[in-house]
């Protein structure tokens, strides 16, 4: 006999209800879905508008080779620092959804201060000096937290949203129209640049009381684009981040404990440079360090030793993200088959040589060769290191937020790794780098000495990490 509790609610509940509710639960991820779909397809426009061109906009404010490639490590080691504080937003907030929705407003406003800043360098008759590029860093560590920050709440927040089993078909359909995105802000942006600056009215003469706009299209009507530019990456991210606010997020779902645990079980203390994993830890991080002693600097290259244009460099860009994305198709059918570890050795002989690659010659359709491979080798490193970090991380009783704050403190380490080697180029580069450059001249050797350094710590580190890896530092079989 059923309780009376259970009659009453029988009695009451009509019997379309459970049909109904299914059927709401659909809309509710179907909506989910399509506000997912929105929100990165319009912060990949931004990508494309605004981050991709960094360092483009760097090297022609301020002149200086070293500073547009410090711009790509400098500001993310500033956000990755922020990021630790990223659990305790979430929990001040209690709301996966908000503290996202607060970063990706926190990245809308830094593109403002950005167009500003370009729009005010561009008006000056002069490059303008360190403090003016101190705060455009400022600047942009702002930009690259509102990423950073907000990622680890982001992905727990999908989590909780698109079942687990949609979210494999659904995310690697999403990632396919964020790449669209982010060419169609690359085109965007380089077209603008390629042809804007010709079509903007300015006079030979400028007016004594001339005002802000008249003087940046006299004196840089190119760097004036830039803050276009960057005002309509922050239209795309308002955008990303209405739709953003926009997901629904099932009430009380921080206080849901993950499935199969005891809160009051006690959680043995982890370290990031403890245990089976510590060597892939510190070989990644080693490795990042290594590439950054040379990817940052491949726009100047590119801009100052092989006159690219704009509409070049958008073409060299593109074809990077085409070998990325021809490396998703195949890497990770590769690693079930062959073993993650194997995915990982020949990721890591594929980015070796690509920076003395790209110093061998600066003709256009050898850079874009040298750019594919780029492409195919890091998507190939990023999902083996994806693989093996999940692997290294998923401890057995390591809890949902000592996971978080373990890979914060390893990604911090990695852009802690290249902040300081990218410096250190930096320095080399501006010691070596002549005042006038030429396609064969000063600005060459200088670029070659820093490409070289990179691909042979590079080497190093990859001869390392491929005995450790013949050694057994990976738990497991070679094919789990």
């Amino acid at each position: 006999m059923q309780p009376a509790s259970a009659q009453s609610s029988e009695a009451t509940e009509p019997k379309g209800a459970p049909r109904e509710r299914i059927g709401a639960a659909r809309r509710t991820l179907r909506h989910n879905l399509r506000c997912s779909v929105i929100d990165g397809t319009a912060y990949m426009v931004m990508v494309g508008l605004a981050e991709v061109f960094f360092p483009v906009f760097v090297l022609l404010m301020f002149k200086d080779a070293a500073a547009s490639g410090l711009v790509l490590t400098l500001p993310v080691l500033l956000a990755n620092l922020l990021q630790l504080g990223a659990p305790k937003l979430v929990r001040a907030m209690q709301s996966y959804r908000k503290a996202v929705v607060l970063c990706a407003t926190v990245q809308c406003i830094a593109c403002f201060p950005l167009a500003g800043i370009a729009l005010w360098g561009a008006a000056q008759p002069v490059p303008p000096g360190t403090g003016a590029l101190a705060i455009t860093f400022i600047i942009a560590s702002a930009y690259y937290a509102g990423a950073i920050v907000g990622g680890s709440p982001w992905s727990a927040m999908i989590a909780t949203l698109v079942p687990s089993h949609v979210r494999t078909r659904f995310m690697g359909r999403r990632n396919r129209t964020l790449q669209l995105g982010a060419v169609v802000g690359v085109l965007l942006g380089a077209v603008l640049l390629q042809f804007l600056p010709a079509a903007l009215p300015a006079s030979p003469t400028l007016a004594p009381d001339a005002g802000l706009l008249s003087r940046a299209l006299h004196h840089n009507p190119q760097l004036a684009v830039f803050s276009l530019l960057f005002a309509l990456a922050g239209v795309a991210r308002a955008i990303s981040t209405w739709y953003l606010h926009r997901h629904t997020e099932p009430a009380r779902v921080l206080h849901a404990a993950p499935a199969g645990t005891d809160a009051s079980t006690p959680v043995p203390s982890v370290g990031l440079l403890r245990g089976p994993h510590a060597a892939l830890a510190l070989g990644v991080i080693l490795f990042h360090g290594a590439a950054m002693l040379g990817s940052p600097f491949f726009a100047a290259y590119a801009r100052e030793v092989g006159k690219a244009t704009m509409l070049d460099f958008a073409w060299l860009t593109i074809v990077w993200l085409l070998g990325k994305a021809l490396a998703l198709n195949w890497a990770g059918d590769y690693a079930q088959r062959h073993g993650k570890h194997r995915l990982m050795t020949m990721s890591l002989a594929l980015m070796v040589p690509v920076p003395v690659l790209w110093s061998l010659s600066s003709d256009l359709v050898w850079l874009a060769l040298a750019q594919l491979l780029a492409g195919i080798a890091i998507g190939a490193y990023e999902l083996a290191v994806w693989f093996l970090t999940v692997d290294a991380f998923a401890k057995p009783g390591l809890s949902g937020a000592q996971r978080t704050r373990l890979i914060a403190r390893f990604t911090l380490a990695t852009a802690l790794a290249g902040a300081a080697t990218s410096s250190v180029a930096g320095s080399l580069l501006a010691r070596l780098h002549p005042a006038e450059a030429g396609p064969t001249g000063g600005a060459w050797a200088a670029f070659f000495v820093v490409f070289a350094l990179s691909s042979i710590t590079r080497g190093l580190v990859a001869l390392w990490m491929a005995r450790m890896t013949r050694a057994g530092w990976m738990v497991g079989s070679a094919r789990a």
